[in-house]
């Protein structure tokens, strides 16, 4: 449970790269006269950035040892994001459609690793329910050298998403007054997810 929370909940902070320093070659035990440093500071999901941000420049600023001198250049800083519940009609669509293409019930984790695109739509639809989602996996090396995609997984997850679009109904008082419901049903789906080349009913996972 602490790893989750932690993942999850906790704030964290991260080394990208530093400039000044030399390679292991030619390294001594002298000071440097110039050092840069980049961090990056990962918040909770419900902290807003202006004041985390501005604590942090004060005490990395405040009193530096040695007669050195410290500046901090903030280059981003995005609010966390937390995402509402699903709502029943997404929750069955998500379900039914990961019960057809995987053959289970989906799962949830947290990750407290701000996306600032998230957060933006979030503001700007705050009564939506989005889903995000990726493929990883053993092998995968997301954001890294040689990142690959497993197609087949890739394959089921896409499948996945087209089935919770089709499947999913609006929430009862979700629909807008001032929106015209349309008054054709939706056609069935005619091809298996699991299977496109076969019509639906003629493949084992259908029948």
């Amino acid at each position: 449970f602490d790893l989750f929370k932690a993942n999850y909940w906790e704030p964290s902070l991260a080394v990208l790269g530093q400039e000044g320093l030399p390679g292991l070659a030619t390294a001594s035990p002298v000071l440097q006269p110039k050092l840069k440093t980049m961090i990056a500071v990962r918040l909770p999901p419900t902290v807003e950035h202006e004041a985390p941000t501005a604590a942090l420049k004060a005490v990395l600023e405040k009193d530096p040892p040695c007669g050195a001198k410290v500046s901090v250049d903030v280059r981003m800083a995005v609010s966390g994001w937390h995402g509402p519940e699903l709502t029943p009609c997404l929750e069955k669509a998500v379900k039914s459609a990961s019960c057809s293409v995987f053959g289970k019930d989906p799962g949830f984790a947290g990750c407290g690793g701000t996306i600032p695109l998230m957060k933006m739509l979030g503001d700007m639809f705050p009564d939506a329910c989005l889903i995000v989602c990726g493929v990883m996996g053993p092998g995968a090396n997301e954001h890294g050298p040689n990142e690959s995609l497993d197609i087949g997984y890739v394959k089921k997850v896409t499948a996945c998403l087209s089935m919770i679009m089709s499947n999913l109904e609006p929430d009862i008082g979700a629909w807008p007054d001032d929106v015209p419901r349309p008054q054709e049903k939706r056609k069935k789906a005619n091809f298996c997810f699991n299977n496109p080349k076969i019509i639906i009913g003629n493949c084992l996972c259908c029948v």
